[in-house]
């Protein structure tokens, strides 16, 4: 039997082997950051004192999210995984969490069909090579985080300034807007690992602004591979990437735990596979 603990920072490097292993492209930041939002929401699978298996949650008040559910490879097909799972789930509910989501990879479905979760819609995955030189500098726009946390509030009916307030702290200089007489939409872009820059989250009022706030972000980010995650639903916006020269990569299933949530229509890209 698997024995479950707290991810802490010495387990970092153990998480980076891990997706490293999978190709999912995540840096040492990424997990600090999901260590910093909430110190025991993220767990380590040991077996005879040798790390095995993790996962992660994000908590936006009633509403979470679960990723990087990973076991090492000589180590599947013995329920790790599923006791991974239904001990993060325990702690979520004990929380107060009402809704649950995952992007799952294909061969995980089953796991998380047998463990109550619903399908809701695939979540696509595209990503552009880099391009030659940027010829502009990085935007540094001129907002308040009240700005921000109050646009996605509104569009999206979900509280999540716990994790927009960070990424605002690490990368201030990387936020795009979009503005009329008020702020209409912005995005994030930040670093992950081998150059790639993860496009995220993008949350707007209109295809049109999601489509201004691309072109930004494209031009400023020439010389950096890009990734995002969105909904399916994105139809339109899904065109403009294409357009960019964004190509598929494999989408996986987003399914849900407890209350649906539909807070989707102004989402134009999700903040990383780990958070949803």
């Amino acid at each position: 039997m698997a024995n479950i603990s707290i991810m802490t920072a010495d387990d970092i490097g153990f998480a980076i082997a891990m997706t490293d292993y999978e190709r999912w492209g995540n840096a040492p930041a990424d997990f600090e950051r999901l260590i910093n939002l909430d110190p025991t929401g993220c767990f380590v699978a040991r077996e005879d004192a040798q790390k095995v298996g993790m996962i992660t949650t994000t908590t936006f008040n009633d509403y979470a999210f679960m990723g990087g559910l990973i076991i090492e490879i000589d180590h599947r097909r013995r329920g790790i995984g599923e006791a991974l799972m239904r001990h993060a789930i325990e702690y979520l509910q004990r929380k107060g969490t009402t809704s649950i989501e995952l992007d799952a990879t294909f061969q995980g479905v089953p796991l998380y069909r047998k463990l109550g979760f619903r399908d809701k819609y695939l979540s696509f995955r595209l990503m552009r090579s880099a391009s030659g030189v940027s010829s502009t500098k990085p935007n540094c726009p001129d907002y308040t985080p009240e700005e921000i946390l109050s646009l996605d509030k509104q569009l999206t009916g979900l509280d999540r300034s716990n994790i927009l307030s960070r990424l605002m702290y690490e990368f201030n200089n990387s936020v795009h807007l979009i503005r009329t007489d008020e702020l209409r939409g912005y995005a994030f872009v930040f670093p992950r690992a081998d150059l790639m820059m993860q496009i995220g989250p993008v949350v707007a009022e209109s295809d049109e602004i999601a489509a201004s706030l691309l072109s930004e972000i494209v031009r400023d980010n020439k010389d950096h591979h890009l990734a995002i995650g969105l909904p399916e639903s994105s139809q339109r916006f899904t065109s403009v990437l294409l357009e960019h020269q964004f190509e598929y990569w494999e989408p996986t299933l987003r399914m849900f735990l407890g209350k649906k949530r539909d807070y989707e229509s102004s989402i134009y890209g999700i903040v990383s596979p780990e958070s949803g």
